[in-house]
């Protein structure tokens, strides 16, 4: 399918303007500089009660100006608007369904099964590719039969998407560097991958629910060429509903999990580091549970979420964070009030 334009597409909401609202991509030439046709993209978005943010992401794929487009959405039965959404948007979809699954993964694999592009990729129903992605990728594969990992940078953005948090700007070249991830690490959405890729590698593990990701690219790095673009390819929308950000404590434990069979093909040095910084992770989790429990009055829960940041990471102790903690459970309130100036719970 050729990209619709702008006029094609509904008019966006009151309000919104700019990329992907009132904005687009130049559609691309005919063919790519070698004479070659542009390959085909599959993207796949899994969703599920994404209403306020779904459009927005239909938008930014289908505004890519990109000739040979599959873009197919796998609703998991939401129950809030983006169902509705979805359909204004149906026309320019390749494929579209509303049904229960087994999750996040299922329903990628479920896409990806439908799919019949060379090169494939995802893109969550919170998150928004940037203008001339898809073009880029299909610059940086000359050869459509080849196994490759095409991957660029993103930004992290705020539940509006209009200011930046922090961007992503180093990414995984080596097996090694997949595995440091809590060092440098793929950002999903600006993540893509041969056909071929997939096929050598296997699709993803459907009991995983946070780290599939990071197995895919794990299980991708020990076989296929890694292709880095210089251009951001997305922004990743953080926002309090967002699993890896909510869930912090279950997402470390399963990217240890996953790293932990791949261990014996890294450097000895490399796994101790990514194994400290997980326990860092880990530990300032705890500790921002704790802060949590604290605003919620539930000190017992606090008290224990204290102990288990100091035995996660012996070195938290006496971190700024932990000793906030610690000082907002034993302090009296009006000298909480004081010194923190908020609540802190009774």
């Amino acid at each position: 399918m050729k990209c619709p334009i702008l006029a094609d597409l509904p008019p966006p909401p009151p309000g919104k303007t700019g990329w992907p609202w009132t904005f687009e991509t130049p559609p691309l030439p005919p063919a790519r500089p070698d004479g070659s046709p542009w390959p085909r993209i599959s993207i796949v978005t899994p969703s599920y009660n994404q209403g306020q943010f779904i459009e927005e992401t239909l938008r930014s794929v289908l505004l890519q100006g990109y000739l040979d487009l599959e873009y197919i959405i796998i609703d998991g039965g939401s129950t809030d608007s983006s169902v509705g959404i979805i359909e204004k948007y149906e026309p320019w979809l390749t494929y579209w369904v509303s049904e229960t699954d087994r999750g996040q993964s299922h329903a990628i694999n479920k896409g990806f099964s439908r799919s019949s592009g060379v090169i494939l990729g995802w893109l969550n129903s919170d998150d928004v590719l940037l203008p001339d992605a898809l073009a880029t990728v299909a610059g940086a594969l000359p050869d459509p039969d080849e196994q490759v990992v095409i991957a660029g940078r993103a930004e992290i953005r705020d539940v509006s998407g209009t200011r930046s948090i922090w961007v992503v700007n180093r990414v995984p070249q080596t097996f090694s560097d997949v595995f440091s991830y809590f060092d440098t690490y793929f950002a999903q959405p600006s993540v893509f991958f041969t056909r071929q890729a997939l096929n050598s590698t296997g699709v993803l593990r459907e009991d995983l629910h946070y780290a599939m990701d990071l197995d895919l690219w794990l299980r991708m790095a020990g076989q296929v060429r890694i292709t880095l673009v210089d251009q951001h390819l997305s922004w990743i929308r953080q926002h309090k509903d967002a699993k890896t950000w909510c869930e912090t404590l279950r997402v470390v434990d399963e990217v240890e999990h996953v790293l932990r069979p791949h261990s014996r093909h890294v450097a000895p040095g490399i796994v101790k580091r990514t194994y400290a910084l997980a326990r860092q992770s880990r530990s300032r989790a705890w500790v921002a549970v704790g802060l949590s429990s604290i605003t919620s009055g539930d000190r017992k829960n606090a008290w224990l979420a204290t102990y288990r940041a100091a035995r996660a990471r012996m070195g938290t102790v006496g971190s700024r964070g932990w000793i906030g903690l610690v000082l907002r459970l034993v302090l009296p309130r009006p000298v909480r009030q004081l010194v923190f100036g908020v609540r802190t719970g009774n």
